[in-house]
């Protein structure tokens, strides 16, 4: 481990040296990781790629410190080892060569910077669009800004960027790219947000890619402790964890966690 340091009230920014998995890595994907010395917690924790420098073979992880798994995870230092299995589950898909707008919400926001930063290398414009409940919770700014994105923000109780939730700011974008072709909508965040997203995409008849949080077991597709419904006749039902967690909006039923 490279760095391990808090950027926000109870969320880590984590650098790990790892060249073999960083250079099969794409973002969207997670690492599954033991959260231990011994056997508890037993279970590993689901982290998204964060950001991804191939190069050096350094991945960055970003979390939230809401139990004992993660708790643990934030206590380690530099020089620490960090047992991760993965690359695991599908990224996000090619944006083409419109316009990506990213939409993040809270913690949401871990997958998202990558994604940013692979898009800008390809040509492709992007608006990220951060929300939070306050200015404090807005954790990563700077590095969305180093990916060449053009941010926008907004906070629930308007400490900061728009006063309101982050998909007003979609909808302003949407009516600013309006007859603008190839836009595609790329977000993750709490159900709630994910859900007007999904429903503001559909009426604007744009292309839009969802990232599910979900509680793992194995995260391999084994235990089945990740499902989703899906709106498909077939299948009636998606694992988390090797189905996504990325998801086409339109074929997921997006509920609270």
């Amino acid at each position: 481990m490279l760095e391990n340091r808090q950027v926000g009230p109870d969320v880590m920014k984590m650098l790990v040296l790892a060249k073999e998995a960083a250079a099969k890595a794409a973002p969207g994907q997670f690492f599954h990781i033991r959260c231990s010395e011994g056997s508890d917690p037993f279970l590993r924790r689901p982290i998204s790629i964060y950001s991804l420098d191939r190069q050096s073979g350094v991945i960055g992880l970003l979390f939230r410190v809401v139990g004992r798994g993660t708790r643990y995870m934030s206590s380690l230092g530099k020089g620490s080892a960090l047992d991760m299995l993965g690359p695991l589950g599908n990224g996000w898909p090619d944006a083409g060569r419109g316009h990506a707008i990213v939409v993040a919400g809270g913690i949401g926001v871990a997958p998202m910077p990558a994604l940013a930063g692979k898009c800008v290398e390809s040509g492709i414009t992007v608006s990220f669009l951060l929300g939070a409940r306050t200015g404090q919770e807005l954790w990563a700014q700077e590095d969305i800004r180093h990916t060449g994105a053009e941010l926008a923000v907004s906070t629930d109780d308007g400490s900061a960027g728009h006063h309101g939730f982050v998909t007003g700011l979609l909808l302003e974008r949407l009516a600013a790219l309006q007859g603008t072709s190839g836009v595609t909508v790329f977000a993750c965040g709490p159900g709630p947000m994910l859900r007007a997203v999904q429903r503001i995409c559909k009426d604007a008849e744009k292309a839009c890619y969802v990232s599910l949080e979900q509680r793992m077991g194995c995260g391999v597709g084994a235990c089945l402790g990740c499902t989703v419904k899906t709106t498909l006749d077939s299948p009636r039902y998606a694992k988390v964890c090797t189905d996504g967690p990325v998801f086409d909006a339109r074929t997921v039923v997006i509920e609270d966690v």
